[in-house]
Order: structure tokens, then C-alpha cells, then sequence
């Protein structure tokens, strides 16, 4: 549900001061990057390496509104309309993977570097899960969509990956891993085991609806219940809606989990979500999301 892409590329920041005397690029200085934990608290070498990005997050907060995109929305065409300069637009997990070709998140189609300073992007690295998918580790980077952000990765790689005819032999799985999957198949296992319960008459904990409220109030600022609550999400509507189970047996269970990553970010940053996806509208209707298709004035 994190990154499938992402995972693949050279993040910039691993090479600093590894070898010699720690020198950071003036692109990296003049570039406007957060830092984060799980908790969407900065790390110290995020004022060190990005000085200009320490405020990112409470200037997110600040706009009238915010819009966690999914890869089909024209997300650029509004960023750029003067009457929606107040509204901060959420590049997240799932555009970047579902992008056809990465590079041109970051760049035009004739080599011109995308900035829109109500655009952001957000990523995660998560480097230790648990069997039952508590998040023991992870790093968050929230970016600006700025002209510097592109001198972050390597650009051979954003170029090859979402290729489908790339010599690299990068891939978009069809599939999540089995772990994943396995995480999902228990939530289910345990919500139809809880009805099942209380048709025959007996008291049992809270059901996954109730238990997706409870939590879905807790997960601003709070990486792990956001994903804890997205994978409920997801398994509540593959146990309510048939379409949606043949979707996922005929797509892959990877874009089911990639639809739950826009809900994911959206409960993070206390934010909506803008998607024609019905899908995405259902599981946003189980913890409260608010969801647009576009933001024409009607």
C-alpha cells in the first residue's frame, strides 16, 4: 500500500556523507523537503539537508482546503487556475504509482521542470513491518512540487520505471505481496467470523465498521492507524460489494491496494480525496472522507 515504484528509485538523501566530508548540492539547499517520522514530526537533518522545507507541514494545514489526487485527475490543469491557488493538491503514493511514466510527474513533455507551489508530494519508505502489519519503522517525505525537486532522483531510473517497453525491465505488479494479502485475508476472516457471531446470538467486540470509525478519529498525523484503517477499508468493501471483488480478481489485488493508498494519505493529512473512482468513494464513505470527481463549479 506504500510505494511499489518508489522503492526502486535512489533517494538522494541516502548518499549524503557516507564517503568524505558531508556536502550537500545547492539544488538540495534551495529545495523544499520535509523530513518526517510516522508522526509527522521532522527529523534533525531535515533542517540540515532542505532549511527552506521545515514549515511544509503547517503551511499544508493552512489552506482553505486539501486534495489528496488520484492519477486521473487533472491535478495540474487546477493547480494552476488562480481560483484554486488556496487549495493544496496531494501528489501521493498512488499517482506515483500508477503514473504511465514517472518522469512526467516531475517534467513536461518538452524537458520544462513542473513547480507549482500548491502541489506536494508525498512519499513514504517503510522499512520494517510486523506478520500482523504494525509499521515498526518508516521515513515520510513531503515535498514541494518545486523546479529543484527533480535533482533529488536519479532520472535514468524515472525515465525506465512505468516503461512499459523500458530495457531496464521495470514492472508494475499485478499483485501485492503475499504478506499484504495475508493481512487482508485475516480482517475479513475476523469480520465475517464477528456477523456470524452475533447472528447465533453471542456478544462480541465491535464490528469492522464501528472499529473503522473509532480509529479513523485518530489518524491525523498518525501514519500507522492511516494504513490500518485503509486495509480495513479495503476489506470492508470487498466483503459488501460484489464489483468490487471481481475487480480485484480480474486487476490485480496491487490497484485495489493503490485506490486505498488515496485514503491512506487523505486520513494522514486530514484531507479529501479528488477521484471518479466509485471504489474510492465507497471505502472513503466507511471513515468519513469527503470525495470529489472534479472541482468544477456546478
Amino acid at each position: 500500500m506504500n510505494n511499489a515504484k518508489h522503492s526502486a528509485l535512489e533517494r538522494g538523501n541516502r548518499s549524503v556523507g557516507m564517503e568524505g566530508p558531508l556536502v550537500i548540492p545547492q539544488r538540495w539547499l534551495d529545495h523544499e523537503r520535509l523530513i518526517m517520522n510516522l508522526y509527522a514530526q521532522p527529523y534533525p537533518e531535515s533542517k540540515l539537508m532542505h532549511p527552506r522545507g521545515t514549515s511544509l507541514w503547517a503551511e499544508i494545514q493552512e489552506f482553505a482546503h486539501r486534495f489528496v489526487v488520484d492519477n486521473h485527475v487533472p491535478w495540474e490543469q487546477y493547480a494552476r487556475q488562480r481560483q484554486h491557488s488556496r487549495i493544496a493538491f496531494i501528489v501521493g503514493t498512488t499517482v506515483l504509482n500508477e503514473c504511465p511514466k514517472l518522469l512526467h510527474v516531475f517534467e513536461g513533455a518538452h524537458g520544462h521542470r513542473k513547480a507549482y507551489r500548491n502541489v506536494f508530494h508525498f512519499n513514504a519508505e517503510i522499512s520494517e513491518v510486523t506478520e500482523p502489519g504494525h509499521i515498526v519503522t518508516g521515513t515520510l517525505y513531503l515535498d514541494r512540487l518545486d523546479d529543484a525537486l527533480l535533482s533529488l532522483y536519479d532520472r535514468e531510473k524515472l525515465t525506465s520505471i512505468g516503461d512499459f517497453d523500458s530495457v531496464s525491465g521495470f514492472r508494475k505488479p499485478k499483485e501485492e505481496p503475499s504478506t499484504e494479502l495475508e493481512r487482508l485475508r485475516r480482517i475479513i476472516r475476523a469480520e465475517l467470523l464477528q456477523r456470524l457471531g452475533v447472528r447465533a446470538g453471542c456478544p462480541l467486540p465491535m464490528g469492522l465498521p464501528q472499529l473503522i470509525q473509532t480509529s479513523a478519529r485518530k489518524s491525523f498525523k498518525d501514519y500507522r492507524i492511516s494504513c490500518s484503517v485503509a486495509r480495513m477499508c479495503l476489506a470492508l468493501l470487498l466483503i459488501q460489494e460484489r464489483k468490487a471483488r471481481g475487480r480485484f480478481e480480474s486487476m490485480g489485488s496491487a490497484n485495489a491496494f493503490s485506490d486505498a493508498g488515496l485514503l491512506k494519505d487523505a486520513l494522514f493529512f486530514k484531507a479529501s480525496i479528488l477521484s471518479q473512482d466509485q471504489g474510492v468513494r465507497q471505502m472513503a464513505s466507511f471513515c468519513g472522507v469527503t470525495v470529489r470527481r472534479d472541482l468544477h463549479v456546478t
